[in-house]
């Protein structure tokens, strides 16, 4: 389900942490996202470096002596093969990057 570039692996085994998928609400853009005390959008997955502060919620793999802990709702956008975790860099900073992960949309209901 997973796929580690080379650079983004060394950088996570360089820290010594483990890698956690997460969910980051994005509202809908264009107008006003919201209907009463509704609010509407994308939840969007996000991969950070660092252990996971809860795991009730959360599956675990290792892959290449990586950890990563995921959602259990966590799924492959159509067309991909796996999800992969990627190192990003620009000037002097660096971070991991995902990609092939399934978006949630949260819709108000159609009346």
């Amino acid at each position: 389900m997973f796929f580690i570039t080379e650079e983004a692996k060394k950088y996570i085994l360089k820290t010594g942490k483990d890698i956690v998928i997460t969910f980051t609400f994005e509202p809908s853009g264009g107008g006003c996202s919201c209907v009463g005390d509704r609010v509407w959008g994308t939840y969007v997955p996000i991969v950070e470096l660092r252990s996971p502060a809860e795991i009730k919620n959360l599956n675990q793999v290792s892959i290449n002596g990586v950890k990563i802990w995921y959602p259990k709702n966590l799924k492959l956008k159509m067309g991909n093969e796996s999800i992969r975790i990627q190192l990003k860099s620009f000037l002097l900073s660096k971070w991991l990057e995902i990609e092939g992960a399934q978006s949630i949309s949260v819709r108000p209901p159609q009346e």
